[in-house]
This record gives C-alpha cells, structure tokens and sequence, in this order.
C-alpha cells in the first residue's frame, strides 16, 4: 500500500462531492453579482452634479401612502428625458411652481416620454407630510425621499427649489436654482433635454 493513501477518500466518494462544490461555487457567484450590480451599472457617473456631464445616481425610497416604500434608482431612467425637483413641504416657491410641473409632466409624459421625479428634502417633516403636500396639489409624478441628504449632496441642492434637467443619455443639461419656475422658462429649460 502507498504511504498515506489511507488518508485519502476514494475516487468516488471525491466525485459524489463535486456537484455539491460546483453549485455552491455558482451560487456564490450569483450572489455576489446580486450585490455589486447596482454599483456596475452606475461605474463611470460622477460623485457629484456638474452641467455637461453624466447625472450622479440616486438611489431613494419611494413615497407611498405616506411612508418609504420600495428604493428606485435614477440609472433605471436611462433613455429618458429626466426632470429632478428637490422640494420641501415648507418651501412657498416649492408650492407655487409645483402645479406648472405637474401641467408639463402630464403634457409631456407620453409624446416626449418625459419623466418628472421630485425629491423631498431631508430637513422636512416626514414622508406623511410629503404625503399631504402632494396630495394637495394634486401631483400625479413620483416622489422620492432623500432622508439621509444623500441626493442633495449629490447635486450640491442649497436652496429650494432646485431643478435638475437630465437627457436622454443621462447628461445634465441644465441646473435651476429657485423659482417658482413659470410655464414658459419650464418649456425652455424642457427643450434642453428632449
């Protein structure tokens, strides 16, 4: 007998474990891609806004009934024209301008595939109060919760409201800061992006 071939499985019973290393190898990698995808498909955005380049991603919960819901990402909007409004339930401007949004999202959702995502600002009184904002005004476009500033860093918000307009390739096009915008500067800014 071989020195240490005692110490060895037999051929098969090596061979009865393959399967079992081969799916747990696989698996693992399934897993681990899972997990590093959503920062593979934003590779290459930049950590912060700037005009002419590519928009940072955002990755949020969404408003609904009043409380975060499921997260959405900005990089799922690719071949979109984007409007991005960071609002607050105390902003007058916010309230005022809110309506001509809702107008130009509503009149261009289906022929230019437009899509109007608005931010609530961290500092604000909680999703229930974003809930009744909306509601109020009769918004019909997603809202999104920024409760940790993530996306308000991202895009260097330091007043409200602020309007980011991204195209179809993902470029920010132009930045708005305050407002309230009116129909006729919105449709312009609106010409940049589609």
């Amino acid at each position: 007998m071989i020195e240490g071939a005692q110490d060895r499985p037999p051929v098969e019973e090596t061979r009865a474990y393959r399967p079992l290393v081969i799916g747990l190898a696989l698996l693992l990698t399934i897993v681990s891609l899972a997990l590093i995808w959503p920062y593979v498909r934003s590779a290459g955005r930049p950590g912060t806004a700037q005009v002419g380049a590519l928009a940072p991603e955002i990755r949020l919960a969404q408003l609904q009934a009043g409380k975060p819901a499921d997260r959405a990402s900005l990089s799922s909007l690719a071949g979109h024209p984007v409007l991005v409004n960071f609002w607050a339930t105390w902003c007058v401007p916010c309230k005022e301008e809110f309506p001509t949004i809702e107008a130009k999202y509503l009149q261009y959702r289906d022929s230019q595939q437009l899509v109007v995502i608005g931010i609530n600002a961290q500092s604000d009184a909680g999703p229930g109060a974003a809930q009744q904002f909306v509601k109020e005004l009769g918004a019909t476009f997603p809202v999104w919760l920024d409760v940790d500033a993530s996306a308000e860093q991202a895009y260097r918000v330091d007043a409200l409201p602020t309007s980011i307009l991204i195209d179809r390739q993902g470029v920010i096009r132009d930045i708005v800061v305050g407002g309230p915008m009116t129909a006729e500067q919105l449709d312009r800014e609106l010409r940049k992006i589609f």
